[in-house]
């Protein structure tokens, strides 16, 4: 991961480019503890941080997950990631 990389600004850009009924669905601090789980474990793929994040009490569905992983490399692309 990039050093620049911050969770914060992530979470707002990855939020703001999700699917409407997805962002009905989910908050941008949601969407926050999801990356951060993602990266702070080192979380493999998406299988693993899902399981992890139901876990914790956020029910989402892998095409969600995946949802979330492509509206977040708005955010990887901004940072010439």
């Amino acid at each position: 991961m990039n050093k620049d990389y911050d969770t914060e600004t992530a979470a707002r850009v990855t939020y703001e480019n999700l699917p409407k009924e997805l962002q009905e669905k989910f908050t941008e601090n949601d969407v926050y503890e999801i990356l951060n789980l993602k990266y702070s474990t080192k979380q493999k793929d998406n299988q693993q941080t899902m399981g992890t994040r139901q876990k914790k009490g956020i029910d989402i569905a892998e095409e969600e997950m995946n949802a979330i992983s492509k509206a977040e490399e708005v955010y990887l692309e901004q940072l010439g990631a």
